[in-house]
């Protein structure tokens, strides 16, 4: 069975084709197929058929390509399953721009999603963003505390949002204290002695100082 297939059986929820291996539709768009031919795919009413092609969406575009399905794709940073919140993530994070302020704000929102698994993806991701898009959201009601993600951000002030008692507020302090003091071993334990579990279990696979490789 070729990608087509596969494709073709995933827009009509064939049980089979949520069975098989994505990475052959995957090759197919990374070949040049045409990405609108995952639309149908990503707005699916079974949500397993969603996050197969919210998965491949997330492999497959990037900066220079995938625009023509945005409009498709950030709507499932808010899909009720939390496996298609978590690749949501990805695939957003790599086509949104400076322009899409609401869209970037709902990115940021994830780290603090009812999902584990997904607030974590979005740390993750806040650990890397660009900062042209950090500034996209000058302005906003969430600025006081996005705003530490830049490297203007002092350890302080850092500290200080890590002691807030909102959980969106610790989350910017940690990706910033990733971002921007990762080399600081004494300071980066200081973090994780300053937050919640979850994070201090993860905050050793978290990419330090901007490391976008």
């Amino acid at each position: 069975m070729d990608a087509l297939d596969v494709l073709t059986r995933l827009r009509q929820g064939d049980e089979t084709a949520l069975r098989l291996s994505m990475n052959s539709v995957a090759d197919f768009f990374r070949r040049g197929g045409d990405l609108k031919a995952l639309v149908p795919v990503l707005t699916h009413s079974d949500p397993r058929v969603v996050e197969c092609g919210v998965w491949i969406a997330s492999e497959v575009v990037n900066a220079g390509n995938g625009r023509e399905i945005f409009e498709h794709l950030w709507p499932l940073l808010n899909h009720a399953s939390p496996q298609v919140r978590f690749w949501a993530i990805s695939g957003v994070a790599c086509l949104v721009n400076r322009e899409d302020t609401r869209i970037v704000d709902q990115l940021f929102m994830r780290v603090v999603d009812p999902n584990p698994g997904v607030r974590r993806q979005a740390l993750r991701y806040l650990c890397l963003v660009p900062d042209s898009i950090v500034e996209s959201l000058r302005g906003t009601t969430s600025w006081p505390s996005v705003q530490l993600l830049l490297t203007s951000a002092r350890k302080d002030e850092v500290q200080s949002r890590l002691r807030s008692p909102a959980l969106f507020d610790q989350r910017m302090a940690v990706a910033a204290a990733m971002r921007n003091f990762g080399g600081d071993e004494g300071f980066i334990d200081e973090v994780c002695h300053s937050i919640d579990d979850e994070v201090a279990e993860i905050v050793p696979t978290l990419p330090r100082n901007r490391s976008y490789s």
